[in-house]
């Protein structure tokens, strides 16, 4: 993750897992998912805050991966670059 340039270190403590939570989707959901009542889920990502930044433009680009645990395969990958003008 980088801010105009400047990589964020140390990203590993930005990592928050949750428990298991209780989970439903509701009818005609996004995800196509039934809403045959409460599933189980879990959250692990990485959350960051930054302070607020000074007026003018602004990047902030991310890459996040997602591999499947059991196979090791590869399953999701995504670059994103956001450019923001701060007034």
């Amino acid at each position: 993750m980088s801010v105009d340039g400047k990589e964020l270190k140390d990203l590993q403590k930005y990592r928050i897992p949750t428990r298991a939570f209780d989970l439903s989707f509701p009818k005609n959901g996004i995800f196509g998912v039934s809403s045959l009542g409460p599933t189980r889920a879990v959250s692990d990502g990485y959350w960051v805050m930054l302070q607020p930044l000074p007026p003018g433009k602004h990047q902030i680009h991310y890459r996040a991966t997602l591999t499947d645990p059991n196979t090791q395969l590869f399953s999701y990958n995504a670059e994103v670059k956001n450019n923001i003008n701060v007034s």
